[in-house]
């Protein structure tokens, strides 16, 4: 094998500019959720290697948790190559911008390069939202996250995000059974109005919301503070980031005075990208 070729890339994240919660398969939730890709992203290093193994440079990540190391060991498994990855955080840990996903991603997406890796048959393997993370653009995702269907969209738009502090998935939509389930919604208009290049506020719903405002609090102070800002706050994927459209310096400062920490976004058109 050889050991000397290095992939650095970049994996992007994403919003959820919906997630409705449409009702239960087995053990498993069912959504009607729109994906985004945004220009926060991770960046990794990888190459052929003795061993499989991941490390993080600027965050406290156990490889255990991130889905980068399953999807190095299926690579290896699946094929024998084994990959020696690198990651630097960009992306919120636990703030529901598939930082976690994105990283599989990445390992994936080189592993396609480097030896012929079939992504499509192993990411569903991985998670439901990898494949997407890796093609990225916007998507509307359906059934357990299961499936996947690009969405044409001619919208673009900017975004302010702040980082209110990690939520677990899992502890978020125990939380969303807890208190009753959601709004029986679904993203029909949305998809239809980012096909006219509109991304209509009202239509931005979040089901779990209630739910991640309730495992941290930091999620209702900050868009207590949006709002005070005249923006209104959409929480992405499980929490717990909130993204305001528009947004600029004046609203970052006001946030940041209070301790968030906060950036600014707009579409991505790829997933996945070498660097």
């Amino acid at each position: 094998m050889i050991y000397n070729i290095i992939m650095k890339v970049r994996a992007y994240g994403k919003l959820n500019l919906s997630l409705y919660i449409t009702g239960r398969r087995g053990r498993l939730h069912t959504l009607d959720s729109v994906m985004t890709s945004v220009t926060v992203f991770d960046e990794a290093e990888i190459l052929p290697s003795d061993r499989t193994r991941v490390r993080f440079l600027n965050a406290s990540v156990n490889p255990e948790r991130n889905t980068a190391l399953s999807a190095a060991a299926l690579v290896e498994k699946e094929c024998g190559l084994r990959l020696s990855v690198t990651v630097k955080k960009g992306i919120p840990v636990g703030g529901g911008m598939g930082g976690s996903s994105a990283d599989a991603a990445a390992v994936l997406w080189a592993a396609e390069k480097l030896a012929g890796v079939d992504v499509k048959k192993l990411a569903p393997r991985i998670g439901s939202d990898v494949l997407f993370m890796i093609r990225g653009g916007t998507a509307r995702v359906t059934g357990t996250g299961d499936a996947t269907e690009s969405v044409p969209s001619s919208a673009s738009f900017s975004a302010l995000v702040a980082d209110c502090g990690a939520v677990g998935t899992a502890a978020c939509y125990e939380a969303f059974d807890r208190l009753g389930g959601g709004s029986g919604g679904c993203s029909d208009a949305l998809v239809r109005a980012l096909a006219l290049g509109s991304v209509p506020e009202e239509e931005l719903i979040n089901d779990l919301a209630p739910a991640a405002a309730l495992l941290n609090p930091r999620i209702k102070a900050a868009a207590e503070l949006m709002e005070s800002a005249g923006l209104t706050p959409h929480l992405t994927g499980s929490g717990g980031c909130l993204y305001a459209l528009g947004g600029g310096e004046k609203e970052e400062k006001l946030l940041r005075s209070h301790g968030f920490g906060c950036f600014a976004v707009r579409c991505a058109p790829a997933g996945v990208e070498e660097i």
